[in-house]
């Protein structure tokens, strides 16, 4: 898959999902990685090398995309500002499935109080319809007689 700047659009869609992904990561995710920095940052690094490389090559056969200004700088910062969106986006998703994991860690008797009253809910459904199949139409109800 290829990630190409074109148009105002797809620039601002990347700022936005830089953005987006900058605040969602700001909490949790940015602290882990200032406890862990000798592993997040060398593995930050290797990210980002490997979205410059992979994701934001041309395709194989595809022509390498020719710059406008000089020694191709605008290639350059268009990849480097999709490089930058795609790296935030994905410690706002990273921040995100935490922040849903340590939710559901920390409510965990709720979380089954409810399934336990949906299954209940679930349960006495199936039963009461079971119930009603045999038993004739109700007087007043306008269901077809079998």
């Amino acid at each position: 898959m290829n990630i190409y700047l074109t148009g105002t659009a797809a620039r601002i869609a990347l700022a936005v999902i830089a953005v987006v992904g900058f605040v969602l990561a700001l909490g949790d995710v940015l602290d882990i990685y200032d406890a862990l920095w000798k592993f997040t940052a060398p593995a930050t690094l290797v990210y980002a090398a490997l979205i410059w490389r992979f994701a934001l090559g041309p395709a194989k056969g595809e022509p390498r995309p020719r710059g406008v200004w000089p020694l191709g700088l605008d290639i350059v910062l268009g990849k480097l500002a999709a490089t930058i969106a795609i790296l935030l986006g994905t410690l706002g998703v990273i921040a995100l499935g935490y922040d849903l994991v340590r939710l559901a860690a920390d409510n965990w008797p709720y979380i089954v109080l409810a399934l336990g009253v949906v299954a209940v809910i679930v349960v006495w459904a199936l039963l009461a319809g079971r119930k009603r199949d045999g038993a004739p139409p109700r007087p007043g109800s306008d269901d077809l007689v079998r």
